[in-house]
């Protein structure tokens, strides 16, 4: 499961023990999974316990037919930032089919983009979704350029969700 893996990773990194993990994630739980854990305490006692009662209670069948169902139909919102939209769907990507090629993903991803994002993009292939983010971003300049000089109305989704100040130096620093 996704967030046990992220959990461990964030542990790891931290310096953490692994003998501390059941008594750290208690401090990453929602409320309703504390008290799920509360009431199993006395037969849950180690980490290896916690991640199998974990995964048996929350990665349901149910849960993942959701997840696939979801990542096969979201499309990106005409206000949703396109950095963000694609940063989901990639992460959902990764949770659904957790070993599919990355360039499928990226395809999906660009698949689900708002239309006028798409129809510029073409049939491009990418190789990351680095490739698509930048592309993207080009493509969002030209189509405002191309709607200024024509003085239409721009309908486009923010290209990010932070400020492109922001964003030009996250680019240049390779974070995205």
């Amino acid at each position: 499961m996704e967030f046990l893996k992220e959990v461990e990773r964030y542990y790891v990194a931290s310096g953490y023990q692994h003998s501390e993990y059941l008594y750290l994630v208690k401090t990453l739980l929602p409320y309703n999974v504390k008290l799920w854990l509360d009431h199993y305490k006395d037969s849950i006692k180690t980490w290896k316990e916690f991640k199998e009662a974990f995964i048996a209670k929350y990665d349901t069948c149910s849960q993942a037919n959701e997840s696939k169902q979801l990542l096969n139909t979201r499309k990106q919102n005409s206000n949703g930032p396109t950095d963000s939209y694609i940063y989901e769907i990639m992460k959902l990507s990764k949770v659904v089919y957790p070993h599919e090629p990355i360039q499928q993903a990226v395809k999906r991803t660009r698949n689900g983009m708002f239309h006028r994002l798409q129809i510029r993009l073409g049939a491009q292939v990418f190789e990351s979704p680095e490739d698509l983010l930048e592309t993207t971003r080009l493509v969002h300049v030209s189509l405002l350029s191309q709607d200024k000089k024509t003085n239409s109305k721009s309908y486009l989704p923010p290209n990010s969700s932070v400020n492109c100040k922001e964003c030009k130096q996250m680019h240049k620093k390779k974070l995205f």
